[in-house]
This record gives structure tokens, sequence and C-alpha cells, in this order.
């Protein structure tokens, strides 16, 4: 892994990989292509960062859906701001 701090942030439990809580969305929507549909819809784990540690990539946004109440992460900030969307978490 060439992104050190990532990884000792992990280690640390400092940031959370996405993967673990999120698969990557296959459906057909052109706004989620490249995003992670979580597992869940709960309330998110505090005080972390998020991160996608297969490609050294932090995640930017994870938005709530308003018509299916389904939650999902980007490596960008697409979820901020968004018609459609909750934005329920930020970097």
């Amino acid at each position: 892994m060439s992104n050190l701090a990532m990884r000792e942030r992990f280690k640390r439990g400092e940031c959370i990989d996405i993967r673990g809580l999120a698969s990557p969305y296959t459906g057909t929507d052109e706004f989620l292509q490249n995003t992670f549909e979580f597992f869940f819809a709960s309330e998110l784990p505090e005080n972390v960062d998020f991160c996608d540690m297969q490609n050294e990539k932090w995640v930017r946004s994870i938005g709530k859906q308003h018509s299916t109440g389904k939650i999902f992460a980007a490596l960008d900030s697409r979820f901020y701001d968004t018609s459609g969307y909750t934005c329920i978490w930020l970097r």
C-alpha cells in the first residue's frame, strides 16, 4: 500500500474500509455509477473517516436516497446538496 497515511489511520481505527460496509453499485442509475451501496440503512459510525483500501482513495460523501432510504457512498462530493438525497456524511 503506497498511501501510508491511510494505512496508519486504518491501523489506529480512525478510518473504516467502505468495502466492509458496502458493495460497489451495480445498478443502471447513471448518477450512482462508481459508488458503493451500503448493506444496511442504519446509523454510521461516528468520528471516523471512510476509505476504499483496495483503490487507496478516501470516501468524500455519503447520501441517503429519499425514494428508497438506501445509503450510498462516493469518492467525490456528489451527495452534497443533491436533489433526491440527504447528505449524511461529508469529508
